[in-house]
């Protein structure tokens, strides 16, 4: 799996460089990233993607999940947020309102 995660990552190092606006490879590339350790770069990528087109709803769900990993759990919040409201009838609402209630004000002092 790592050998394949290094090489998606370096098929989107690719093609954000042939295509610097495809905000889709930004938020793959962070996706990748992010799953092989590289938080910061990935987070980076998928804000990136976001600058190029706010309504990405995955990629504010995929920052959210970066950000929740990174102990950033304000910031998550705003993008699972942010997420719902782009994507209203999503599979997965139920779950991403679920953690939300989880991160109540203990969570709210990071």
């Amino acid at each position: 799996m790592l050998g394949s995660l290094a090489r998606a990552e370096e098929l989107l190092q690719r093609a954000v460089a042939l295509d610097p606006a495809d905000a889709s490879a930004w938020n793959d590339l962070g996706v990748v990233l992010v799953r092989r350790g590289q938080h910061p770069r990935g987070i980076e990528a998928i804000q990136r993607s976001l600058a190029l087109d706010p309504q990405h709803a995955e990629a504010h769900r995929n920052l959210a999940v970066a950000l929740e990993q990174d102990g950033q759990t304000l910031g998550a919040a705003a993008h699972y947020r942010a997420f719902l409201a782009l994507a209203p009838g999503h599979a997965d609402r139920a779950q991403i309102e679920q953690r939300l209630r989880f991160s109540g004000p203990a969570d709210a002092r990071r």
